[in-house]
């Protein structure tokens, strides 16, 4: 499982709210063919506060016994997905994982 979180730039929050919905609504089934040439069995971002500062934590969860794969930078989904967290997202912070179980 790889984890990632950033903060979230100034006033951008809603950008990436409504990126999320269309994901899940009008790009899903291109989403899905991505997540499955990636080798992924699921994506997640979420949105966290600490104090005044909004963050976005992401997981991406490989399938059983792969290694997740780079993206197709072909695909127009991630093209427009890169754009809009490049767009919101400040650079990744440091994260160290303290331990991970997978069954």
């Amino acid at each position: 499982m790889n984890v990632y979180i950033y903060k979230i730039k100034k006033e951008k929050q809603d950008i990436l709210k409504k990126w999320g919905k269309t994901i899940m609504s009008d790009c899903l089934i291109e989403a899905i063919a991505s997540l499955e040439e990636e080798n992924c069995e699921a994506e997640n971002i979420s949105i966290f506060s600490l104090g005044s500062d909004l963050y976005a934590v992401g997981i991406m969860v490989p399938k059983t016994g792969r290694k997740i794969l780079p993206f197709n930078k072909n695909r127009e989904i991630n093209k427009k997905h890169f754009k809009i967290l490049k767009e919101c997202l400040g650079e990744r912070l440091p994260i160290e994982t303290v331990y991970s179980i997978h069954l």
